[in-house]
């Protein structure tokens, strides 16, 4: 399995491609050369309007101002843009699809405001994916080689205090992850919440 490149997982060969399901929720492991690929496969199956979610970690002058001390938790920004059709969220795939698979920092997805459905990839190349459409589901996995598995073992499992992971800021064309918080704003990107992690 091939991790995105802002990713450092110590012991990835342990890691093997494949998606659990417990309930209406899915936990994949997806090589990056196919994570643009399923991403646009699931949206296709969207209902519209749809919304796009973008993670990123607060930066360092507001890390400054929201933690009391240095045993606080940390803060994620949470942006949307709600109540766009499939084809605007293909398009941020399109355009930006290539950073935001690659950029250790931020987490991403796509969901319908409808039905609920909801695609999100998150560190280490660990996709969730809740869908009350099984079947839809299966057949993406199918698509693209993804054996079902049990007891899926995800890079989280394998770090340790001597063998931890790494995130990595990666530049692309001259952005980076928290470029796109300016040009998605064209878009009707906002940030919704300031969250603890």
């Amino acid at each position: 399995m091939n991790f995105s490149k802002g990713y450092i997982v110590p012991q990835k060969d342990e890691i093997k491609e494949g998606y659990e399901i417990k309930d209406k929720e899915v936990t994949a492991n997806i090589s990056c050369e196919k994570i643009e690929d399923l991403i646009l496969g699931f949206i296709d199956g969207l209902t519209e309007p749809c919304f796009f979610i973008l993670e990123l970690p607060a930066t360092q002058q507001q890390e400054m101002e929201l933690r009391k001390n240095d045993f606080a938790r940390f803060h994620d920004n949470v942006f949307y843009i709600d109540g766009q059709r499939r084809e605007v969220l293909i398009k941020i795939m399109k355009d930006y699809g290539e950073l935001l698979i690659n950029d250790g920092m931020c987490k991403f997805g796509f969901a319908s405001h409808i039905s609920h459905d909801e695609i999100f990839i998150g560190k280490y190349n660990v996709v969730k994916i809740y869908s009350s459409n099984k079947i839809m589901v299966e057949n993406l996995f199918k698509k693209h080689n993804i054996p079902l598995t049990e007891n899926l073992k995800t890079a989280w499992d394998t770090f340790s205090e001597n063998s931890p992971g790494d995130c990595i800021a990666i530049e692309i064309d001259g952005l980076t992850s928290y470029d796109l918080v300016d040009k998605l704003k064209v878009l009707g990107l906002y940030l919704a919440e300031v969250r603890e992690i």
